[in-house]
């Protein structure tokens, strides 16, 4: 994983010293007597959620956070103790821990993904369609048991989302936090607690149906024109819209035939042509870019291509 705020350690009092501002460790110890300690972390802010990749020698420790984690094991095996339940998690496999008191019993490396209880529970509300849920409780996303996420799709998503936020952060530091990958995080463990949301039912519909008719679809698609140089995650769309997250698909599916991230990249991608050809030969291909919400020039280049056959630089310089 990348190694921003990069550590090594091999000094078990140093590594929680190290590890405080993240997950306070207590009582941290080799199990394996004489054998070297050592623990190596990286720390990753994606907004609002927070990635720490850790490796270790065999060690024991408890800890008390207050966050939810989401856990995948690279390799070694990690045994977790919580007063709701344990937990072993396998090499390659996945859990959902919620905040409390923990023992962990940990040998080798992970990934932990943490985020906030309210996070959770507000992007829930919001993917319900409620709109109450700047008062979402985090109550339901705070006391469940330990969940291990076994093999199949849910733990692919998760695996590929991690490797994408690796390959991104390599690009750019900062590529991670524009392309939203901490509301993808969300959204995704916010389901597997609550698998409802992934449901529509007649009141979806019926909630879409009604909305149509006071046309507050066109005042959604009207928002996104005017601000495709912003960040559109699917969250803030449902929340401004109102609209659950399968009432939201279903509005695009049956006006526009496809998904709204299609449809939000399909409009950049056509106000970035029209920008590119209304411009000067040497205008900026980055301001251009940004102005169409694309924050790394290899992901435009690349939609670009993929859409028009040619680079914005070869357009532009048709145009002279």
């Amino acid at each position: 994983m990348p190694n921003l705020h990069h550590d090594i350690t091999t000094d078990p009092e140093s590594a929680c010293q190290q590890m405080k501002p993240w997950m306070p460790l207590r009582n941290l110890q080799s199990q394996v007597p004489g054998h070297n300690f050592y623990l190596l972390t990286s720390f990753l802010d994606l907004g609002k959620a927070q990635l720490i990749s850790i490796s270790a020698s065999n060690v024991r420790f408890q800890c008390d956070v207050p966050t939810v984690h989401l856990i995948a094991n690279s390799s070694g095996t990690e045994r977790i103790t919580m007063p709701a339940g344990e937990l072993q998690i396998s090499p390659g496999g996945m859990a959902l821990l919620p905040p409390g008191e923990r023992e962990v019993e940990h040998f080798h490396s992970a990934v932990v993904i943490q985020l906030q209880p309210e996070q959770v529970a507000r992007v829930a509300a919001i993917m319900a369609g409620r709109n109450d849920h700047a008062d979402a409780s985090p109550q339901a996303f705070s006391g469940f048991k330990p969940l291990g996420i076994p093999s199949g799709p849910s733990a692919r998503l998760l695996h590929g989302q991690l490797q994408s936020i690796n390959a991104s952060t390599a690009l750019d530091p900062q590529l991670a936090i524009q392309l939203g990958y901490d509301d993808i995080l969300i959204r995704l463990i916010a389901t597997l607690l609550n698998p409802a949301l992934l449901h529509q039912d007649a009141t979806d519909q019926l909630r879409w149906q009604e909305r149509d008719g006071r046309a507050a679809f066109d005042e959604l698609i009207d928002y996104i024109r005017a601000n495709l140089d912003q960040p559109l995650r699917l969250s803030d769309l449902e929340a401004r819209s109102h609209y659950s997250s399968r009432a939201l698909q279903y509005a695009f599916r049956k006006r526009l035939g496809c998904s709204p991230k299609q449809w939000i990249r399909e409009q950049r991608l056509e106000h970035a042509m029209q920008q590119v050809q209304q411009s000067p030969p040497k205008a900026s291909i980055k301001a251009i870019a940004l102005a169409c919400g694309y924050r790394h020039m290899g992901l435009f280049s690349r939609d670009f291509r993929n859409r028009y056959g040619l680079t914005p630089s070869q357009v532009s310089h048709s145009q002279g």
